[in-house]
């Protein structure tokens, strides 16, 4: 068998020296961004995607749990840094983060009810019984964001087919197992990925409850290998633990037994990260508060921080300018043609007329409508 090994390997020599054509070069191996979640701090996730641009680093799938599903679905629905970092900026997060209608659009009474009750926690009663929301906020004003933010790629139901293939990790709050979405409506996986119990209301989707990915698998390294990745670039923004001198409070008990779930589940991740062929970023994003998204800026430049210090590694994974180019290219979002609007239909108006507020949305029946007239409505 010894010496079998080297006359094998001589065979194909001899048959090929008349002029043969030389075997195809092996295929490049497919790189994968890994996003975890981590709120305001997730800014970093663009930063680190700025980086890897500047040196050609191909992307060619992505995973990502909660703002890493948020960041990440957004990049892979064809979006580029710059459109990315401009719709961060330009949104208005405190109402994002509520049910409220932007500022501008509430009329003079509601705006002087919201200065006097700045939090409004809606309750209901059937049956004889209270009834508590799922949730402080419904989260519809995230939903119409990231509806609007991702209507290039709506007819996709595959999220194989958008630009970069991609996946959303959420929780069945029914099993407490990990939720890996890959198809259906794009906005609505990130919605769900990005649900924290109790802040936001659960995701109802294919018979399930989804709250936020963090619970389970807050770096999903295990989602990218699933994918086919051969390379993987993993960026944890997961907190480390409190020391007990910093345990002052219920708010640092709370927190921490947040941290101590999340760390849990990252620690296999960080694990099954290959050294020499993978990547871990870890941005030093730990005195941003994941509900502070005035930190932005600066979340954003600890990523590409964190990229650069290890930018010969990303180096040696990039491509010549013509091949990233046309990778690029490939990747960006095309525009999804929107069928004319026929009728305007009303669910879900309580105590309100629906017939008196589909007269009230002036939109144009018969041609096609655009975004930016869908949000004036």
């Amino acid at each position: 068998m010894a010496l079998g090994a080297p006359l094998a390997a001589q065979a194909p020599v001899r048959a090929g020296a008349e002029g043969a054509a030389p075997p195809p070069p092996a295929p490049r191996p497919r790189g994968a961004l890994v996003l975890g979640g981590g709120g305001a701090k997730g800014g970093a996730h663009i930063g680190v995607l700025r980086e890897l641009e500047r040196l050609r680093v191909p992307v060619d799938l992505i995973a990502g749990t909660s703002i890493g599903a948020v960041i990440g679905g957004l990049y892979a629905s064809g979006m580029d840094v710059d459109e990315l970092e401009a719709l961060v900026h330009s949104l208005e997060w405190s109402d994002l983060l509520s049910d409220r209608a932007p500022r501008p659009l509430r009329p003079f009474r509601r705006k002087a009810a919201d200065e006097r009750i700045p939090s409004r926690l809606e309750l209901g009663f059937n049956g004889g019984r209270i009834r508590f929301p799922r949730g402080l906020v419904s989260g519809q004003n995230v939903e119409l964001t990231l509806r609007s933010a991702t209507l290039p790629v709506a007819n996709v139901r595959s999220f194989e087919q958008l630009p970069i293939p991609f996946r959303a990790v959420a929780t069945d709050l029914e099993t407490g197992e990990a939720a890996v979405l890959g198809q259906g409506e794009l906005s609505t996986a990130i919605r769900a990925s990005m649900s924290i119990p109790g802040a936001f209301a659960p995701v109802e989707r294919d018979g399930r409850l989804l709250v936020d990915g963090g619970l389970v698998d807050n770096l999903p390294v295990d989602v990218a290998r699933a994918m086919g990745a051969d390379v993987v670039i993993a960026v944890d923004l997961t907190p480390p633990l409190y020391e007990a001198d910093e345990i002052t409070s219920a708010l640092e008990v709370s927190a921490q037994t947040l941290r101590i779930t999340t760390l849990r589940n990252t620690l296999p991740s960080r694990r099954a990260l290959v050294e020499g062929r993978d990547l871990l970023l870890q941005p030093d994003v730990e005195s941003i508060a994941i509900t502070d998204f005035r930190q932005l800026p600066a979340s954003i430049a600890a990523g590409r921080a964190a990229a650069r210090e290890r930018e010969p590694f990303l180096r040696g994974l990039s491509l010549d300018s013509a091949s990233y180019a046309r990778l690029r290219a490939s990747q960006q979002r095309r525009g999804v043609a929107l069928p004319p609007l026929d009728f305007v239909r009303v669910r879900g108006a309580r105590g309100t007329d629906p017939d008196l507020v589909a007269a009230r949305v002036r939109l144009p029946l018969g041609r096609e409508v655009s975004a930016a007239e869908l949000d004036q409505a």
